[in-house]
């Protein structure tokens, strides 16, 4: 199945992920303790082709944070860190960079990757349901740590694979705290099918209002 959106949709969309990124900041500045600010978010509906041939070497190690979602919407959204990006992040929170082999095994740093996520993600679920008026609630966060095409691969697992794309966001933030000023993550929000045509149907009601 293809998640075909128009413009419409699309416009709408991208307003509710500007609302999550002026959360997920207020949160990242909260918990680096520094301003934040942020780039305009880049959305779009990508293939899982696309994904692992245009967004990073298909055998770069990234750090990925879960964050399962239910209610009236049912999935999965997947942030994703680059190493420069975690140890970004990692500089800012503990003062040292980490190892993926760390965020693996060391049950802190574990911790400390499904917090990102945790506070990161859940910021853009809560806007999405207050946005359209949906109820989405999150379960307990995980983490993985392993190489981009097995990552998009078991997102892929999540859409019990009915469909071929997914909505894909990404997002820089910047802060004096961050060694280099900058950090990213990219975020991969994976409904199953049926809650796709919830979404769509919320979002035409909201645009027919």
């Amino acid at each position: 199945m293809n998640l075909t959106i128009d413009d419409r949709f699309e416009d709408m969309l991208k307003e509710a992920a500007n609302i999550g990124s002026g959360r997920a900041v207020n949160s990242l500045s909260l918990l680096l303790g520094e301003p934040v600010s942020m780039k305009p978010v880049q959305l779009k509906v990508v293939s899982f082709q696309e994904l692992m041939s245009e967004y990073g070497d298909k055998e770069e190690v990234m750090a990925a944070s879960l964050l399962p979602f239910y209610g009236d919407l049912e999935g999965i959204v997947y942030l994703l860190f680059s190493q420069d990006d975690i140890n970004a992040l990692a500089g800012s929170l503990i003062g040292r960079s980490v190892t993926m082999k760390e965020l693996e095994t060391d049950p802190y740093m574990h911790s400390m990757l499904m917090e990102l996520g945790n506070i990161l993600s859940g910021a853009y679920i809560s806007a999405l349901a207050d946005f359209t008026s949906l109820n989405m609630q999150t379960a307990a966060p995980s983490a993985a740590v392993d190489m981009a095409v097995s990552l998009w691969n078991e997102g892929l697992t999540y859409t019990q694979e009915t469909q071929n794309e997914v909505l894909f966001l990404e997002s820089e933030w910047k802060s004096a705290s961050l060694p280099g000023g900058t950090a990213s993550g990219r975020f991969l929000f994976l409904p199953d099918a049926a809650s796709f045509q919830v979404l769509l149907r919320s979002l035409e009601e909201k645009i027919n209002d």
